[in-house]
């Protein structure tokens, strides 16, 4: 009796004693409608790559030191009537995670894990769910410098198995610990569009691509029930990407859509994947920046089509990126009371036809720059031959350089050795009286060891012309050095493009209907 009796209180205790992820507020992975068409806004920072950690010698302006503006306009946004939103997490690496000296990941620092817990109590507490886009294209970027800063040139995580692992351990399971506890976190987007660090050509899509499944599949081992997805830069860079990785543990399809006219039927997507389960997202469309194409729709006509061509949600990109506050609450409060309303609007006439206007447009302007990337990778191959050749030519007058400086440095510092030893003897002798004789050597000694420290090729001047001759050939071939890297980027993200347009043009016809 006694141990059935403590049977019973162990199954009873026992579950609460486990560490379970709290169930979002909102499910993306849904398929029902009524609860995936939601207002959902990119946000995306208040300020690039500062919002959570600190920038290497930059003013903390993270979460934890703007607490009140951050809350007053998730306040603001929750009374406007707005669900959720898109937030960029590390973004370009800039201010998190911590690298050495060598580049390899160290971890987060307590910074960074405090910023990402007052962000996530502050959404909550305003009810307002977060999509957390993981990384931003930019990580891959060559690095860049402001001041002791470095922005971007983490292409090594890409290209490096053990980077990635520490990438896994150190950096993706502390953040998804974390996250684990708040019901604010309505999903992951591993990668803001990664195509576009492969149209650069920053680093190969044998790469890329399997980190982000390795990515994916890790959030997925933490949290079974987590929406995860990729924020591709088109709808055929998702149909690419879905085709080739099947396996990839992604939950819900989105991409971008910066085009004048609406994407295509959600049901033509999918027969092109042959997975009906997953819904769809376009992830951003423009809304308020005025340098990009816009749909040549108005808002409750782009809102209402999007419902009627079956997508699970439309996110406007954005809420003012440049300053990061949100546009004026009528147009956030216009935008999220047409969501709300969106199955009740009547059919948008036309809708498919006059997006076939413009698919077509879209085909013919791919057409014409698949002959410019031919001819680009054809002027970047010769100037790569020419650059290969002159690293050829001024190797071996490098290594020539380095062993003269060898020389010089060694001779330089044998005859200051002895020079040194020789006025040691001389101040030495000069305590003796009766080494008069041995005192006048070593002083002849010592002004002929410094006639040799002032004579050309000899001593310090011999030592300044190798550093000056190795350090211009070194120059010249670190230069060479950077050209060549510069050709093989350029040839790769145009091979890249070439081949992808092409697929896209085909890809681009089946989804509209074109002839």
């Amino acid at each position: 009796m006694v141990v059935r009796l403590l049977l019973v209180v162990l199954l009873v205790l026992l579950p609460g004693c486990r560490s379970t992820p709290t169930r979002p507020s909102i499910d993306l992975k849904t398929e029902e409608r009524s609860a995936a068409f939601l207002p959902f806004f990119n946000l995306p920072w208040f300020q690039y790559r500062r919002d959570f950690g600190k920038v290497n010698a930059w003013e903390h302006v993270g979460a934890t030191s703007a607490t009140p503006a951050m809350t007053k306009s998730f306040a603001a946004l929750h009374q406007a009537g707005v669900k959720g939103v898109v937030w960029f997490l590390l973004a370009d690496g800039g201010a998190a995670p911590s690298f050495d000296s060598e580049g390899r990941i160290l971890g987060l620092d307590p910074i960074f894990l405090a910023d990402f817990k007052a962000a996530l109590a502050i959404a909550e507490e305003n009810q307002i769910s977060v999509v957390w886009v993981l990384m931003d294209h930019l990580w891959m970027k060559s690095a860049e410098f402001s001041g002791s800063a470095q922005l971007f040139g983490h292409s090594r995580l890409i290209e490096d198995a053990s980077q990635q692992q520490l990438f896994l351990d150190k950096v993706l399971d502390p953040i998804l610990a974390v996250a684990s506890n708040s019901r604010s976190t309505a999903g992951w987007i591993v990668m803001n569009e990664p195509e576009i660090a492969l149209n650069e050509g920053w680093v190969n899509e044998q790469q890329l691509f399997p980190f982000l499944n390795a990515v994916a599949s890790r959030i997925r081992q933490n949290r079974a029930t987590a929406a995860i997805s990729i924020g591709h830069a088109d709808v055929e860079s998702l149909i690419d990407f879905t085709n080739n990785y099947p396996e990839a543990p992604i939950s819900f399809l989105s991409f971008h859509h910066y085009r004048n006219y609406m994407p295509p039927a959600v049901a033509r997507i999918k027969r092109t994947i042959g997975d009906s389960r997953k819904p769809i997202y376009i992830g951003e469309f423009n809304w308020n920046e005025p340098s990009m194409p816009h749909m040549e729709l108005d808002l409750q006509s782009i809102i209402a089509g999007s419902y009627q061509l079956g997508y699970a949600g439309i996110w406007p990109w954005s809420l003012n990126p440049k300053e990061g506050t949100a546009p004026a609450p009528i147009n956030v409060k216009e935008y999220a009371a047409l969501v709300r309303e969106s199955e009740k609007f009547p059919e948008v006439p036309n809708l498919l036809e006059k997006a076939a206007e413009g698919a077509l447009y879209q085909v013919e302007t791919w057409r014409q720059e698949l002959e410019l990337h031919r001819s680009q990778i054809a002027e970047n191959t010769q100037k790569l031959i020419e650059t290969k050749r002159l690293l050829a030519q001024i190797e071996p007058e490098l290594a020539k350089q380095s062993a003269e400086l060898e020389k010089a440095q060694s001779a330089n510092q044998r005859l200051v050795a002895a020079l040194t030893e020789s006025r040691s003897k001389i101040a030495r002798l000069r305590w003796f009286p009766w080494a008069s004789q041995d005192l006048a050597l070593e002083q002849a000694n010592e002004k002929q060891l410094q006639a040799r420290m002032d004579v050309s090729k000899n001593g310090t001047i011999w030592l300044e012309e190798a550093t000056a001759n190795f350090k211009k050939s070194d120059a010249e071939f670190k230069a060479q050095r950077n050209w060549k890297k510069l050709y093989e980027m350029r040839i790769r993200g145009n091979q890249f493009q070439l081949t992808a347009k092409q697929r896209h043009m085909k890809l681009t016809r089946r989804l509209y209907n074109l002839p």
